[in-house]
């Protein structure tokens, strides 16, 4: 708890806290939750349709917020209402859940005014809403079933206010003193535009992007090295082929053809394999960064472009050397 106080007795705390952030100069909402967004070890419960007492458990991510908190982040309903002043702690129980969770729960029908169950205590809610999908843990995630619950009928000593600004870069500088003004016992752990906050969420992917392009880049270069040198032993040990070729008319643009497509071969034969590697790891690489599209054509195209280039370059100096071999040198080394 916050201060030695529980979820009833931090209210006034966190009423005069909300109260003054909406004061201030150039806010046009504000709103609170339990959990902020993009946080990390998101809460989550099993949820089920109450009006089928077979129906199958679904584990759902769970919030409970202020009313305003969808207009606040930007979102409209698309069914039925979001939270007023009238869902208090002693109303009837009520929530309001994602698209995700409406399609698994109620497919084919209105979840507006239906019954959800909520366990592990079996209680049940009316659902008075639906929302779009909200990434709450990650950006660019892939949706994942949502319930929110009014925030009186699930208190927390700890929010996350959340204020809507024209200028949020000006309105973060502002809101610490303006807090502790009218609660300086409440403790602000940080203030921030919501984008930045949304991109540490992203830090663990870049972390991970930028390891595999290093990664990446140096079997790039060593795939490379490998294909220099064994191009370049193959070659020596045809010199004496080619020196009979050329002495029997061969031309150099012809030698050159020659070692260019077996050492190409090669090349393919990796891409191809680098390729299926590459269709089969997507699975993974898409939990790693939710938010990058790994089956884009246009990427793979590009890697096996470069690839590709990075082959020829690599079989040109061998190929070169062995066009400019001179057969009467080359047969009395021999």
């Amino acid at each position: 708890s916050v201060l030695g106080l529980d979820a009833a007795s931090s209210r006034p705390l966190q009423r005069r806290a909300v109260e003054a952030i909406a004061s201030l100069p150039g806010v046009e909402r504000v709103s609170f939750a339990r959990a902020p967004l993009f946080g990390v070890g998101t809460a989550s419960l099993d949820v089920r349709n109450g009006s089928k007492a077979a129906a199958a458990w679904f584990k759902a991510d769970w919030n409970a917020v202020s009313p305003g908190f969808f207009e606040s982040l930007g979102f409209r309903q698309t069914r039925g209402r979001t939270f007023s002043e009238f869902d208090g702690a002693e109303a009837p129980r009520v929530v309001v859940i994602n698209e995700s969770l409406a399609t698994r729960l109620f497919p084919n029908e209105d979840p507006v005014g239906r019954s959800l169950a909520i366990g592990p205590k079996d209680e049940t809610a009316t659902v008075i809403g639906v929302v779009p999908d909200l990434s709450a843990r990650r950006l660019g995630e892939a949706p994942r079933p949502q319930v929110f619950r009014p925030f009186d009928q699930a208190p927390a000593p700890r929010i996350s206010i959340f204020a809507r600004s024209s200028n949020p870069s000006r309105l973060a500088s502002l809101i610490r003193p303006a807090v502790a003004r009218v609660a300086p016992d409440l403790p602000l752990l940080e203030s921030l535009p919501l984008r930045d906050f949304a991109s540490f969420s992203q830090a663990g992917a870049r972390l991970g992007g930028g390891a595999g392009l290093a990664l990446g880049g140096l079997g790039l270069v060593l795939a490379a090295v490998g294909l220099f040198g064994l191009v370049a032993q193959t070659v020596a040990s045809r010199v004496r082929e080619i020196a009979i070729r050329m002495a029997m008319g061969a031309t150099s643009a012809q030698i050159l053809r020659l070692v260019l497509g077996e050492g190409g071969r090669l090349g393919m034969v990796g891409l191809a394999l680098g390729l299926l590697g590459a269709v089969g790891a997507t699975p993974l690489v898409s939990n790693l960064v939710p938010a990058m599209s790994v089956a884009d054509p246009l990427a793979f195209a590009a890697a096996a472009l470069l690839v590709s280039a990075v082959t020829g370059v690599a079989i040109l100096g061998p190929a070169w050397r062995a066009s400019r071999t001179s057969p009467g040198v080359a047969l009395r080394a021999q």
